[in-house]
């Protein structure tokens, strides 16, 4: 009968740590107040050529992305949907988010894969992307390092 009962706590024990490892994290929902959500600029930019995209206006929200080669422009550069695929802070109090989006500048179709980070203020957004010919799970860029090309930084407009 110990014998019986031990083998049966021993396979419930199994049982259990099977079904909580098969219910591992889940697709991340974006809240309708996300911080990533809003308009961020930078004068700065607004040169488009072969090599470099960089819209002086992004507008972001839940249902994706516009991007405005000039702060001023009416009609945008690109845009398409985004997607959040993760989103954390850390111990400083950045907010970091993963996304995804797919658009159109109207000639081309692109696939972005981009680490993003706010400060802690969420007034300030850094990123860093991956442009790629379709989604790579294994492609998000690393880190956020301002030497590489495909840096960008914008500031919240109210």
């Amino acid at each position: 009968m110990k014998t019986r009962m031990m083998i049966l706590a021993v396979l419930l024990s199994f049982l259990t740590l099977i079904m909580l490892g098969s219910c591992g994290p889940g697709k991340y929902v974006p809240k309708a107040n996300e911080e990533i959500y809003g308009t961020w600029t930078n004068e700065k930019y607004g040169i488009m050529n072969a090599k470099i995209y960089s819209p002086q206006k992004e507008i972001i929200d839940a249902s994706g992305y516009t991007a405005y080669q000039s702060t001023s422009d009416h009609n945008p550069s690109a845009k398409g949907p985004e997607t959040i695929v993760s989103k954390w802070t850390d111990s400083e109090g950045n907010i970091w988010y993963k996304t995804l989006a797919t658009g159109s500048n109207g000639e081309q179709v692109f696939t972005r894969q981009a680490l993003e980070k706010l400060s802690k203020f969420a007034t300030v957004r850094e990123c860093m992307y991956s442009w790629l010919p379709k989604l790579n799970p294994d492609s998000y860029p690393k880190d956020i390092d301002p030497v590489e090309p495909e840096y960008k930084i914008y500031y919240r407009t109210k």
